[in-house]
Formats: C-alpha cells, sequence, structure tokens
C-alpha cells in the first residue's frame, strides 16, 4: 500500500510534471465538508428540479 498527501501530490503535478494547468482547472476544496445528510438533501432537491425542467 503506498499513502501520500495529496497536497504533495499536486505540487508534484504542478512543479515537476509542467502541468500547473492541471492543478488550475481543479476545483480544490478548502475547509471542512458539509454533513452528509445537508448535502444529501441538498443534492435531492436539485434532482428535483431537474427532473420538473426536463418534464416541462
Amino acid at each position: 500500500t503506498i499513502s501520500v498527501d495529496i497536497r504533495y501530490v499536486l505540487w508534484v503535478i504542478d512543479k515537476y510534471a509542467g502541468a500547473g494547468h492541471l492543478v488550475k482547472e481543479m476545483d480544490l476544496v478548502i475547509g471542512q465538508p458539509e454533513e452528509p445528510a445537508k448535502a444529501e438533501a441538498e443534492a435531492k432537491e436539485d434532482m428535483k428540479k431537474e427532473v420538473e425542467k426536463v418534464a416541462n
């Protein structure tokens, strides 16, 4: 098993692989994740809106 900190991976991609554009395209999230129940409820609500939009 190989474990590596993702910050190190991003740094290697940026500096050594010469692919900083890939890092810039990523949505890097800083902070605490949302509560799973809240995120799930929001996802369900978004799905309902999409279904209604397609149905109409």
